[in-house]
């Protein structure tokens, strides 16, 4: 199994947490699927999604770090 980590990021509101999931339930997901993972609170910083490399455990995925 693959872990990915994900968020949000926006360019005036800054970065949603990053969460960290496993590849095969990431590939039936949508960007929408994945926006309410957050908090509405959240929603401001829903301008783009980014995602790491994938990662053979759970552990390296959550480490990563986005730039």
């Amino acid at each position: 199994m693959k872990y990915a980590k994900i968020r949000f990021t926006s360019k005036n509101n800054g970065s949603t947490a990053g969460l960290v999931r496993e590849q095969g339930k990431l590939a039936y997901m949508t960007t929408s699927d994945i926006s309410r993972l957050f908090p509405m609170s959240e929603a401001s910083k829903m301008e783009r999604l980014e995602r790491s490399e994938f990662y053979d455990t759970f552990e390296q995925a959550f480490a990563h770090q986005f730039e």
